[in-house]
C-alpha cells in the first residue's frame, strides 16, 4: 500500500450507530481528505446492521465481509487480507511509449518510436528536432534548424546558411559548393585564354536574364585561377576574363554601371590546389551581389 493510503478495519454488528445517512456523509468526508478505506468486517445479525457496514465500506472504497466467513473459509481470508492490504496502483502510459504518464517529458509521442527513460524519442543531432522527424540528419551544433530538422537556405540556393558564403544569391543562379554564382572557367575560356567559348554564352544569357529580372542588383563580376603558373599571371588573366563577362553582359542590355570587373587572380581559391578536381573548381567566374 502506497504512503498516503490508510486502511481502518471496523469489526461490528452494525448496531447502536449513529443515522445511517450521517454515518455514510461522515464517513466518506474523512476518506476523501485523508485518503482512507473503511473496511468492515460484520457480524450482524439483523439485515440493517449490515446495511450499516457495508456503506461504510462502499462510501470510501472499502470491502465488507461477514466476520464468520474469515473464521471458516481460507480462500476468503486471504482475499479479504489482499484486498485490504495490497494495493495496486495502476499508472496511465497514455501513448504507449513504456514511460508512465507521471515521468514522460514528451507526452503523445506516435506508437512504435523508441524513446529514452524519460519518454523522449532520440535526437542524435541535437537539434531539437527527434530522429523520426529529421529529415538532415547529422546537423552540426548550435546551427539553427526548421521543423523538419533542416538547416535554414534563406535564398534557396540549395547551401545552407551556415556554409553559405554569399549570402542572398538571386533565385535561379547557379552556385558552387559554398553558396556563390559561379561559372568555372573550363566551361567559359580555352586553358590560358581570356577568349570565350562557344558554349559560354548560353550561360552567360542566363545571368543576363536573371538581372533583367533584378534591376536594382548591382554585381562584382570576379575573375579567379588556380596556382599554375605565376601570380602575376594569374592576376592579369583573371582580371582580363572579368572584363570579358562584363562585356558580354553589357552587350545583351545590362547597363554598366551595374557591373564591376575584378580579377584576384589565385588568392582565393575554394579548394585544394593539391588536386586536378580542386584546380577546376578554383578557375571560376563568380558573380558577387553588392546589393
Amino acid at each position: 500500500m502506497p504512503r498516503g493510503k490508510t486502511a481502518i478495519i471496523v469489526f461490528s454488528d452494525g448496531e447502536e450507530n449513529l443515522d445511517i445517512e450521517a454515518l455514510k456523509a461522515r464517513e466518506q468526508m474523512i476518506a476523501e481528505q485523508r485518503e482512507i478505506h473503511f473496511h468492515t468486517v460484520t457480524f450482524a445479525d439483523k439485515k440493517e446492521g449490515r446495511t450499516v457496514l457495508e456503506e461504510i465500506s462502499r462510501v470510501s472504497d472499502g470491502v465488507s465481509v461477514v466476520g464468520g466467513e474469515l473464521a471458516s473459509d481460507e480462500v476468503a481470508l486471504d482475499r479479504f487480507v489482499k484486498d485490504v492490504f495490497y494495493y495496486v496502483e495502476v499508472l496511465l502510459d497514455s501513448d504507449g511509449d513504456g514511460v508512465v504518464d507521471e515521468r514522460d517529458q514528451c507526452p503523445n509521442t506516435p506508437r512504435g518510436i523508441t524513446v529514452d527513460a524519460r519518454g523522449c524519442p532520440p535526437d542524435s543531432d541535437g537539434d531539437g528536432v527527434p530522429d523520426y522527424l529529421d529529415r538532415c540528419p547529422g546537423t552540426p551544433p548550435g546551427v539553427a534548424v526548421d521543423n523538419s530538422g533542416c538547416p535554414f537556405d534563406s535564398d534557396g540556393d540549395g547551401v545552407a546558411d551556415h556554409l553559405d558564403q554569399c549570402p542572398n544569391t538571386p533565385k535561379g543562379a547557379t552556385v558552387n559548393e559554398v553558396g556563390c554564382w559561379s561559372l568555372e572557367a573550363t566551361t567559359l575560356y580555352d586553358s590560358n585564354s581570356s577568349y570565350m567559348k562557344a558554349e559560354a554564352y548560353p550561360l552567360l544569357d542566363e545571368v543576363a536574364i536573371i538581372l533583367e529580372k533584378n534591376p536594382e542588383m548591382k554585381v562584382e563580376v570576379q575573375g579567379h585561377t588556380d596556382n599554375k603558373g605565376t601570380a602575376e599571371y594569374n592576376q592579369w588573366l583573371s582580371e582580363k576574363r572579368a572584363q570579358r563577362v562584363k562585356d558580354y553582359l553589357v552587350s545583351k542590355g545590362i547597363d554598366p554601371s551595374r557591373l564591376e570587373a575584378k580579377g584576384y587572380g589565385l588568392t582565393q581559391p575554394v579548394a585544394s590546389n593539391a588536386t586536378v578536381e580542386g584546380r577546376a573548381q578554383n578557375r571560376r567566374v563568380e558573380l558577387k551581389r553588392l546589393r
